[in-house]
């Protein structure tokens, strides 16, 4: 079962797998339950088109870049990629786009040999970057900034290593073991390599898999998503026939990615679905699994709440979501906490974010964003209030902040015992979001109202505010049918549930006091019974000390009588140390099994409560204290220096023309004329058409100016005709003699500039100063046709 590529080693791999306790899941997945989405008014039907509810949570959009994607993606693998420097996307032509975060540099990663499918960074600090594609290509290169030729900062990469693995296709890779090692999917057989070790895989490598890292064989159908639990230490497998299987590092070895050795098979998991498996991932830890089927739009949560692997995996809960998504590829992703799980689809311009605990599914919370989401990954702290996603978008780059308190299950107003109902925790009011970053410098200049494959920023009239409706519980319903049919009550199936939980506590807490008092009667007849003892003994010493001074006692009877003493006295303290081990295990015993939970549940509470929102105080008074010194001592060391050196005379300021100028004495038209129109003022446009001369230069050949210039100018210079009318319309005749409407670069918009041009032309002809030059607008009008 080890698949082409296997090599010599599959044997032995394949039959550590199989030895290892394999455990199946028990019981299909019942048809899964449809989320109530809910209104304060009482259930009814989510409405796009109506506007949030007063007090909700709204998502924070920051644009990063504008671009056009047709990406299609049908598997679990990620199209984008961030650390706390960079953020990392495919673009086409199988490139990877990498972007500065702080200094908004950028630069383009070679090619791969066919279509990327996944790609990762080796953690938030570590900017090693790990790709593969459909044709079994894998890259991991590190990427930095440095100083260019001229002194400026570029961001720039190096090669760790490029090869091409002996698999037909790739489908998933993952970090493992503190970035130590590097787990790659690739047909039948996980792979994984020491990350230490990847320069010493060479270009085009054929050797056996087994003979790059360590191997684990065991799916007999092709592997379709790969995951690492929260320890770094186990691995889980999910091929397209449902089997899952768990791996941990290979028996005696000390790390992973050691050649020719066997991962081994902690488990192998076969969930009965109704239909086929799309992905799988670990949930809070390792005994949840989290399974999506049918495009991941059916939810499956499994969780093995024993260490026994013969003990089998159960379906905890399951939760359909086609009611509300389409029949288009979804993914999904999970928060760093494993607390919220993140849906969205391909061809849908929402987002969905679901809270998971250890029960299943309780909550699901819908945000309505600016376009379709293709690919998307989650970058928050454990600490932070807020979900971010940056997310490749059909139309853009953007990254969202939305507010966990948000997506929390709601708490039922009905519960009065205190042990159940936590308090709110003390939020301080949300900061207002960070100002935008710097402007993405855009590669080729794009003319106004067309769509770019890269280039600048979105501005905020591209962007629609995201819509965010109401957090929705999710209620258990076996019926089937549209979103809009809700089949049962959320405050019923709240109540029972929470009225379930309070019977559960009160029981544990009734038992507890039993056993409390149980253990004061028993230490209260232990104390009788010391009490008793210790009166005996007193008794037998003050009969010895009376037959000692009567010397009515021989010596021998004197050495039996001390001997007896000594003898009671150990049998006494015995007992007593019996009974207080027994008394101290039997506490120890009670207070971990009844008290553990309701303390961790203080605990934590208290550190959400106090902890943080003192030590967030602390901090912020502690950079006000800095930012304040630090302000007054560059005041200072600015005065100072401003009168040592005496008053300081300005450079003298460039205008726009000069630099025009200058670029026309190079000859550089094309780069004058884009300076002008960049500017965005008419009268700049109009003072360069008069210093070149449109015949000559429109004569040349080839006409120093590119398809975009040109249209570009022809919207400019046709918008406003009243004025230079003579000079523009020379310039208009030339340039529409000159343009080619089917260029690639201008075919999607050239058509609505020429429509606008020839309505301004219309309008103009009708006045006064247009009959002056109405030969010179009908010529103008026949070459437009």
């Amino acid at each position: 079962g080890a698949g082409p590529g296997a090599g010599p080693g599959a044997g032995p791999g394949a039959g550590a797998g199989a030895g290892a306790s394999p455990a199946a899941a028990g019981g299909g997945a019942a048809p899964g339950r449809q989320p109530a989405l809910l209104k304060s008014a009482g259930i009814t039907v989510v409405d796009d088109t109506v506007a949030p509810e007063e007090g909700a949570g709204q998502p924070v959009c920051r644009p990063i870049t504008k671009m056009m994607s047709s990406f299609v993606t049908t598997s679990p693998g990620r199209l984008i990629c961030v650390s706390e420097s960079y953020i990392s996307y495919s673009i086409k032509g199988n490139l990877i786009r990498v972007i500065n975060f702080a200094r908004v540099t950028r630069n383009k990663l070679p090619a791969h040999g066919g279509a990327i499918v996944d790609m990762c960074f080796a953690s938030r600090t570590d900017d090693r970057l790990a790709s593969i594609d459909a044709e079994g290509g894998f890259k991991v290169r590190q990427v930095f900034e440095s100083n260019d030729e001229q002194g400026e900062r570029e961001c720039r990469f190096s090669d760790v290593c490029s090869t091409v693995l002996p698999f037909e296709s790739l489908s998933k890779l993952c970090w493992l073991d503190g970035a130590r090692a590097i787990a790659i999917a690739g047909d039948h057989t996980v792979l994984v390599l020491d990350s230490e070790s990847l320069d010493k895989l060479g270009e085009g490598s054929t050797a056996q898999s087994g003979l790059l890292g360590s191997v684990g064989s065991g799916h007999s159908q092709t592997i379709i998503d790969l995951d690492v639990a929260p320890d770094g230490q186990t691995l889980l497998s999910a091929s397209v026939d449902s089997e899952i299987l768990l791996w941990s590092r290979p028996q005696g070895a000390g790390s992973f990615g050691q050649p020719g050795e066997f991962l081994t098979c902690l488990m192998r998991i076969q969930p009965t679905l109704e239909t086929p498996l799309s992905s799988a991932c670990f949930g809070g830890g390792a005994d949840q699994i989290l399974v999506g089927s049918a495009n991941n739009r059916v939810l499956h949560c499994f969780a093995h709440p024993t260490a026994d692997t013969a003990e089998p995996w159960t379906l905890r809960d399951s939760l359909d979501l086609r009611p509300v998504l389409s029949s288009a590829w979804t993914n999904l992703t999970f928060d760093e906490s494993k607390e919220f799980l993140v849906v969205a689809s391909v061809d849908q311009p929402s987002l969905f974010v679901l809270h998971v605990g250890a029960l299943g599914f309780s909550c699901i919370q819908r945000f309505v964003v600016s376009f379709p989401i293709l690919s998307f990954v989650e970058m928050n702290s454990m600490t932070s209030r807020h979900l971010e996603l940056f997310c490749l978008q059909t139309k853009a780059i953007q990254k969202y902040q939305i507010p966990l308190n948000a997506c929390q299950p709601p708490m039922p107003s009905h519960v009065d015992n205190q042990r159940l109902q936590p308090k709110e925790p003390a939020l301080s009011p949300s900061p207002s979001p960070p100002p935008p970053p710097p402007p993405v410098p855009s590669e080729p200049p794009v003319p106004p109202s067309a769509p770019a494959r890269e280039a600048a920023p979105v501005h905020a009239r591209d962007k629609s505010p995201p819509v965010v409706t109401s957090p929705v519980p999710i209620t258990s319903s076996a019926g089937t049918g549209a979103a809009a049919v809700v089949e049962t009550s959320l405050a019923a199936s709240m109540e029972t549930a929470f009225a379930s939980l309070e019977a559960k506590v009160s029981a544990r807490m009734d038992r507890l006091e039993a056993v409390a008092a149980e253990q004061a009667q028993t230490t209260a007849s232990m104390v009788q019974t010391m009490k008793d003892l210790t009166r005996i003994a007193t008794g037998l010493k003050d009969e010895v000390s009376k037959l000692n001074q009567g010397k009515q006692v021989t010596d021998a009877a004197q050495l039996r009588q001390e001997q007896l003493f000594k003898e009671s006295v150990a049998s006494i303290n015995a007992a007593v140390a019996s009974q207080s081990v027994r008394l101290q295990e039997h506490i120890q015993a009670s207070v971990s099994t009844h008290v553990r939970d309701p303390i961790s549940s203080s605990f934590k509470q208290c550190f959400r409560e106090m902890l943080i929102p003192s030590l967030e105080g602390a901090t912020q008074r502690m950079f006000d204290q800095i930012n304040s010194s630090l302000v007054q001592g560059l005041g200072n060391a600015t005065a100072a220096a401003t009168a040592a050196a005496g008053p300081i005379t300005p450079a003298p300021e460039i205008t726009p023309e000069e630099e025009i100028d200058a670029l026309l004495a190079d000859l550089k038209y094309d780069q004058a004329m884009m300076k002008a129109l960049g500017a965005e003022k008419l009268e700049l446009v109009t003072w360069l058409c008069t210093r070149v001369s449109a015949s000559s230069l429109f004569s040349q050949d080839p006409v120093p100016l590119s398809q975009t210039t040109m249209i570009c100018l022809l919207q400019q210079l046709g918008a406003e005709l009243d004025s230079n009318t003579s000079l523009k319309l020379e310039w208009l005749r030339e340039i529409a003699l000159g343009l080619r409407i089917e260029a690639p670069e201008i075919s999607q918009y050239a058509p609505g500039v020429v429509q606008q041009l020839r309505a301004n032309m219309e309008k103009f002809a009708a006045t006064e100063a247009g009959r002056q030059h109405n030969t010179d607008l009908r010529l103008l009008t026949r070459v437009l046709k």
